[in-house]
């Protein structure tokens, strides 16, 4: 299920010493610490094909890195890869963004997923 596999990727970067922690959605620390992670579920489908559903799961997931120093958010997006590239789930890295958000006032590089799990 979809929902499994953002706990495990958010347990999964828990190891990567983002400062701030990783959370799914939302950063509710006030304030926040600096740098952490954002995990979120963007889409997910079940994969299904003329001979009916395979079992498979596709979900896209947006990993957003919020840092004070572009640095500190480019040696996180580096971590991430890796990590995901080492982890036993199929995935595929599809984009990656800089920004500058003004609300936080910081830096965030925003990295999406597209996962390929079982069902259930």
């Amino acid at each position: 299920m979809a929902a499994h596999v953002v706990e495990d990727i958010v347990a999964l970067l828990g190891n990567l010493g983002a400062a701030g922690g990783v959370w799914y959605a939302v950063n509710t620390n006030e304030p926040a610490t600096y740098p952490y992670l954002v995990v979120q579920r963007i889409a997910s489908e079940a994969n299904v094909a003329l001979g009916g559903p395979s079992g498979l799961q596709n979900t896209r997931v947006q990993i957003d890195v919020y840092a004070r120093r572009m640095a500190d958010a480019v040696a996180l997006e580096g971590a991430i890869e890796s990590t995901m590239a080492a982890w036993a789930v199929q995935n595929v890295p599809l984009t990656s963004q800089d920004f500058f958000d003004d609300i936080v006032r910081a830096f965030r590089v925003s990295k999406d997923y597209s996962i390929w799990s079982l069902n259930g």
